[in-house]
């Protein structure tokens, strides 16, 4: 896949939660590809793998900072016919380049939302059956039906880069902030452009009280949609949050 060309010292942080959370030092790079040992040692502690954590009930309250991920989700999902590509559609990278050099918060409003009509379209009809049952699940507010779905999704393609986002999407509205980690980077292997997912991190880095590493989070995503009204609005809320100067 061609990426698009940022600067790479924009993309380099350390990625690291609050005490008592899953990831340790580990170097992480956008846009690029992770090494196999960085994804192979993602811990909790250096314990290994995250342990599912399971949630007390199917109804959930949505976080304010995920609404508008989650409501855009549904309706770009209702606009796709059944088209089968995915995050390696050859449009793409032309879609991400004009994000990048975009004049107008208008003009990448519409290019991110053409991305997502993309990245939300499934390899083959089976794992579209997945994705509307997930989404279906999420719309109706039933988590565990949508994390079941989640899983058989990410076990039938586990190159489909928006099967991982959506159980990340899952996890984190469920409070799983560990496994939501975990699949944001299986997110970002696949497709390290994906702004929705580092967003995600963002806002993982704010629940863990963590804001720097949470403003870094989010100054990547304007590194990819310079125009974000979104991004650009969660970098200065975080800043403000830091005493920083706006």
């Amino acid at each position: 896949m061609i990426e698009a060309q940022h600067n790479r010292s924009q993309f380099r942080f350390l990625p690291r939660l609050a005490a008592n959370s899953c990831v340790g030092r580990h170097p992480c790079r956008f846009p690029g590809r992770f090494s196999r040992s960085y994804l192979r040692n993602l811990s909790i502690n250096g314990r290994g793998r995250p342990p599912r954590q399971t949630s007390s009930s199917s109804v959930c309250t949505f976080p304010v900072g995920l609404l508008s991920i989650v409501f855009a989700s549904l309706m770009l999902f209702a606009c796709v016919q059944n088209a089968m590509a995915d995050q390696t559609d050859p449009e793409l990278p032309a879609l991400f380049s004009a994000l990048e050099a975009a004049e107008t918060a208008d003009d990448a409003n519409r290019l991110e939302t053409r991305i997502w009509q993309l990245w939300l379209q499934s390899p083959d009809e089976k794992a579209d059956a997945f994705l509307q049952r997930i989404v279906s699940a999420m719309g109706q507010g039933d988590l565990d039906d949508a994390l079941t779905a989640s899983d058989e999704l990410v076990q039938y393609a586990p190159d489909f880069a928006e099967g991982w986002n959506k159980r990340a999407t899952v996890h984190y509205l469920m409070g799983n902030f560990n496994s939501s980690v975990e699949d944001i980077y299986r997110t970002l292997k696949l497709e390290p452009r994906h702004f929705g997912a580092i967003s995600g991190l963002g806002l993982i880095f704010l629940k863990q009280g963590n804001a720097a590493n949470a403003l870094q989070a989010f100054e990547q995503v304007l590194a990819v949609s310079p125009k974000s009204i979104n991004a650009r609005r969660s970098v200065e809320q975080v800043r403000k949050q830091l005493g920083e100067e706006i």
